[in-house]
Formats: C-alpha cells, structure tokens, sequence
C-alpha cells in the first residue's frame, strides 16, 4: 500500500495518463510510461523519498475532499423522475444524490477512474435490493446514470467511453445487494411532503438582517405546507389539530411555530475555520431565533390560505351549490372532512326525508308546539346551510320545565348527525371577561356547535355581542392579546326555565320540550336508542338533510315570510327552506318566548302602577323607586341597599330606558 500510494502521487507529478500502466505500484520495476522515456526504477529508491511521495499523496486526497465536501452540488429536477411510491422515491432520491456526486468529483485526481467504479458499484447494489419493489429496482440504469454524471465532470472526455464502460463494468460485477436501512418500515410511511425535506432548505441565522431571516424562514415553512395544514384564520396563524376524531385549529403560539420552522428548514450558523493551512467555510446547525418567531406572528398577512371553517357533511355556499369533495377548497376557504359518510345522495322525496328526520329521528322528544319542533329541525340544517346564510345566526334554547326531558340528548342526536361527534360544550361562567376569552379559544378553534349546558340565566354582554357578529374580536386565554375570527358556529343553550335578559331574548330562539310527567327520565318505550341509533344511520339521516335543501335550491331558493331583527338573513333562508319542506312554525311562538323576560314584565307592571298613581304629573327617581317597592318589583334596585343607592341605581335604569315604550 505504501508504494502504490507513491507511484499514485508520481503519476499525478507527471500529470501522465498512459493507459499500460494498469498498476501504479509497476513503476518501482523499471516501466516507463508511454512516451518512452524512462523515468526511474522506484526499487532504487531510498525509503525516506518513498515516504516523501506518500505524503504528497496524503495532501492531495485532503485537498480533493475538501474540494469536494464544500462544493455546492447542483440541484437535482425530481420532476423528471416518475413513480410516486415510497420505494421509487427513495430510489430517485439515490440517483439524485450519486449524480450530484459524480458532478462535484474532478476528473483526473491521480487516481484511475476515481469516482466511475464507486458509483456503479453502489448503482448495482441498489439495483440488487430485493426489498425494494421491481419497479423502483427498473429505474437504476447503471451505465446510463454514470455515463451522465461523467459527462458533467468531464471524466468521459477524458477517459473516453470505452474505457468507462469497461470501469462501469467492473464496478457491476464486484457490487452486492444493498443491506435494507435499519428505518425502512418509518421511510415507507412517509408522506411525499416529508421525503420531499430531506432536501430542506436552509437558513442562516448569523450576520443577516432579522426581515431575511424572517423572509427565508417563512418561505420555507410555505414550501413545506402541500398539502395545506397550517393556515391564516383571522388575525391568527393556525394549524391543523385532532379533537376527538374531528378537526379544530390550534393557533401557533411561539414554541408551536419554532417547532414547525425547525422541521420546515435548516437553520444554521455559517462560519469559517482553518483546515491545511487554509480557511474553509462551515455550517453548524442553530435553534429557530425567537426574535424571528416574534416577527412571524407579528405580521398582518402572511402567505397562508384563509381558513373560514370546518364541515363534517357536504354545505352549501352562497349561491347553492354543494361542496361535496374533501380537503381544503380553496373558494370559499372551507376545510370538509367526510368521516364514516358513504353512499351520500341528495335526490331523496321530501316525504321520505321529512319523514326520516321528524317520524324517525325526532319522533319521541316532547315538543310542546310546532314552533319547537320545527326550530329543532332548524338548529339540524342549520350546519348544512351555514354558510350560504348571510350574516349571523340566533342561539337556539332549549329549555324544559325539569331535568331528564331529554334536552341533552336532542342535542347531542344533533351534534352526531350535523358532525359525527359531540358537540363543544362549556359552561357559562358568571365573569364576562372569562367569558369572552372561552369565546374567542372557542372561535379561533372553529368550532362547529357551542353549546352552553345547564344555564339559568342568560345574561351576558359577551354572549351578546358574539350572536350578533360574524367577525369576533376578543381577548385569547393565557394571553392580553386582542385576536380576531369568523364566527361560523352554531351556537345553542340547554337549561330548565331559562330566564332570558331583554337583549338575550331577541337573540334566541325557543325548543321548549315537556314530557308531561313528574320523573321524564324514568319513560320507556322509545322508538330508536338515541344517540347510537342516529350514529349508525348517520349517512341516511345526512342525505334526508341534503335533499330537503337540494328541494329548495332547486325550488328557486324562495326566502320565508317569518323575520327576526338582527336575523333577516337567518329567517330568510329558514323560512323558505321549512316552507318548501312543508314543516309550519317558524318563528311562531315569539310571544311566549317574550314572557322569559321577567325584568321587561316587571318594567310594564311598574309603568302601569306609574300611571295609575301619577299619570302625566312629573316624578323622581325617588318617586318611582317607592311605587316598585309598594309593587314588590324590581327587587334587584333596591333590595337589601341603602335608601340612596337605591335611588343611584333606579335612577341610572331609568336613564337607560329612556324613550322606551313598555
């Protein structure tokens, strides 16, 4: 070995290419190269010149592979590739990186052939694999690749092809099947977006401005985002997340974007160091720099599509057309996942549909009135028609005189049919600024259905402001920041004789069940077991739904006479969807429903005792306050107070209810 390596490097000295000499070592014997002229008898030679050309040897295979380590490889077009399995891709993957290999190796180093044999030897043995599939295996050309890449480097200009050839040749014979990686199985159930960052991009960290970084950074991430999984919604940065078997939004909170980023690109830190006497640039990797992840989130808009919301069963878009197809659609900024549906249609008769969904499904709840059942059945389409209604929807109510009614279950026979799972349910916290921070958690995770369970009183300025908004803006959890995001949920409300504020009660409407007994829990003899039985013939009790609104598109899309302010829109397209149905009552019991309002009641009945005592003559607000304790009313005022907060506080009411007729 010693000699050889000092014949190689005498070779290089006398930059010769004599094709006889087929071994280095036969130099030190007395043969001359092919000019003719002698050279030497290298066995004459004193050992100390010998490990002199050693080391000469030693130097330059250092420099070559510094040469070659850091030099940029060029850029392999996968496009030109075919197959799409695991196997093929890791074989294209191989072939990419032995082209790049052959590409970056100069030709003539000192030693014959020095990349040619290498390659095709690897070649081969990957093409021996019998743990890969034939026709990944089909695609290694073993004199083809290396032909090409000695083309790049210049080797066949050089050596000439017949002399490649016979190189590729032997490389062949000596190759032997490539041992299977020791993560194959983990390779194979790779995604083509995660085979795909092998190749990742990197990014320098060090002596950049922070908007590069930033740039890079964020071009990396979108690269790496096919299909899309993290997306804009509102004025926060999300990504895809499993929630019980459905789908939500997790916003990206810092460490949840350095995460991605890091598994999206390269970060590095480029320096240099001395190698040989000579400085060479180096890479070593870095964390994802915070003040970047800050100025990501920072941004206003980013490239990222707009997630408006989820769907578990086909909707309707504005103009009645059905999205049916799974995935994001990127129109309407929608995200459908069609979990356990099979056979859906949408061409059922409007007595089989009405029939299946009222007689079978709904059959023993005990609405006490059409209004009720025909509101249920609302609150059931509404997650189909969601998005084709304009403007905001009310909360649905549904109340019973005791528990046991059957109010969670409707709503959960409600929740397994509109989204193959429960619905959100949370509780109404009595501090509004808790409140609103579920609120905007609730909102921001694209909830489909919010239900409040088990409340008393509705009451409460978030709540409000929330049902009156398609667009919320609220305070998020954890956090003093204002955020913003669509409001496309279905939101409903469970309790026993719920009293209802004068601003909550134009913004719900009324499912009111009664069993008419005085333990309901303790009833037999249903029709179906619900909810299982709604969840089994979920696809058929999904096509019942879309056919009964493929009626009304078809029909025109006629709008109902009903109305409800705030909710025209709603009400519309309520009414005209449970008109052309045939089901009666929407909007119908208004009036019973204002009766829930019992502070409203107790302003009518102090204005009548008002008049009664006063009629036109002028009053105070001290006045007034005593005709409501002569009534009993409007305890709240001044009950257990002082006389003058009591006062204080009537007199604000009033001042809050100026020019308002009772």
């Amino acid at each position: 070995q010693v000699y050889r390596k000092a014949a190689t490097a005498l070779l290089d000295r006398y930059d010769t290419t004599d094709q006889q000499v087929k071994d280095p070592a036969r130099l030190f014997f007395g043969m001359k190269p092919g000019n003719g002229e002698a050279v030497f008898q290298g066995n004459l030679l004193p050992m100390g010149e010998v490990l002199k050309l050693v080391s000469e040897y030693e130097d330059r295979r250092r420099q070559l592979e510094r040469e070659v380590n850091y030099r940029q490889l060029p850029p392999v077009d996968s496009s030109q590739l075919s197959g799409n399995t695991p196997d093929e891709r890791y074989v294209r993957r191989a072939i990419a990186e032995e082209l790049a290999y052959l590409a970056s190796r100069p030709a003539g180093t000192g030693e014959r052939y020095p990349s040619v044999i290498p390659t095709a030897m690897r070649l081969e043995s990957l093409r021996l694999s019998g743990w890969l599939a034939p026709e990944a295996r089909a695609q290694v050309d073993v004199a083809a690749i290396v032909l090409e890449g000695a083309t790049q480097n210049g080797s066949l200009a050089l050596y000439g092809e017949a002399h490649l050839s016979k190189a590729i040749g032997w490389g062949i014979a000596h190759a032997e099947p490539r041992p299977m990686p020791t993560d194959w199985g983990q390779h194979q159930h790779r995604s083509e977006s995660s085979v795909g960052n092998e190749d990742r991009t990197i990014v320098q960290v060090n002596n950049r401005f922070m908007r590069e970084i930033t740039s890079d950074a964020t071009s990396a991430l979108v690269k790496v985002n096919h299909p899309p999984r993290i997306f804009c919604r509102g004025s926060a940065l999300v990504r895809l997340s499993e929630d019980n078997g459905g789908l939500s939004a997790e916003p990206l909170i810092p460490p949840a974007l350095k995460g991605e980023l890091d598994r999206a690109a390269d970060f590095v830190k480029v320096g240099t160091k001395k190698e040989g006497g000579e400085l060479v640039q180096v890479q070593t990797p870095s964390r994802v720099p915070d003040d970047v992840v800050r100025d990501i989130l920072a941004q206003q808009r980013l490239p990222f599509q707009v997630l408006n919301g989820f769907a578990s069963t086909p909707v309707f878009l504005p103009d009645g057309t059905l999205l049916a197809s799974e995935g994001y659609d990127t129109a309407s900024g929608i995200y459908l996942r069609l979990d356990g549906l099979e056979g859906l249609r949408w061409d059922m008769s409007l007595d089989r549909a009405r029939a299946l969904l009222l007689d079978e499904m709904l059959v023993d709840f005990p609405f006490i009135d059409d209004a009720s059942q025909a509101h249920a059945l609302a609150l059931l389409l509404q997650r189909f028609l969601r998005f084709l209604i304009p403007g905001a929807t009310p909360l649905y109510l549904i109340d019973a005189p005791t528990r046991g009614t059957g109010k969670g279950l409707l709503a959960d026979v409600i929740a397994v049919v509109a989204t193959g799972g429960p619905s959100y349910v949370m509780s109404l916290p009595r501090d509004d600024d808790e409140l609103e921070k579920r609120i905007t958690a609730a909102l921001l995770a694209g909830r489909q259905l919010i239900q409040l369970d088990n409340v008393r009183q509705l009451r409460s300025a978030p709540l409000e402001a929330a049902l009156t908004t398609t667009l919320w803006e609220g305070r998020r959890l954890g956090r003093s920041e204002i955020v913003r995001a669509p409001n496309t949920a279905t939101w409903l409300a469970t309790g026993n004789n719920v009293e209802l504020s004068d601003e909550m009660n134009r913004r719900a409407v009324l499912i009111r069940l009664d069993a008419g007994v005085e333990a309901p829990e303790d009833r037999a003899g249903f029709q179906h077991p619900l909810p299982g039985w709604a969840m089994e013939h979920r696809s058929e009790l999904v096509s019942a739904c879309l056919s009964i609104i493929t009626h009304w598109v078809e029909a025109g899309m006629p709008r109902g006479q009903a109305t409800l302010g705030r909710y025209e829109g709603w009400a519309g397209v309520m009414g005209g969807v449970l008109g052309v149905s045939g089901v009666l009552g929407l909007l119908a019991n208004r009036e019973q429903q204002k009766e829930r309002d019992q502070e409203s009641q107790e302003w009518v009945a102090l204005c009548r005792a008002w008049w009664e005592q006063y009629q036109s003559l002028p009053a105070t607000g001290k006045d007034v306050l005593e005709v409501a304790k002569q009534e009993g009313i409007l305890m709240d005022y001044w009950a257990g107070r002082r006389d003058l907060s009591a006062q204080q506080r009537m007199g604000h009411a009033l001042s809050r209810r100026r020019d308002r007729g009772f």
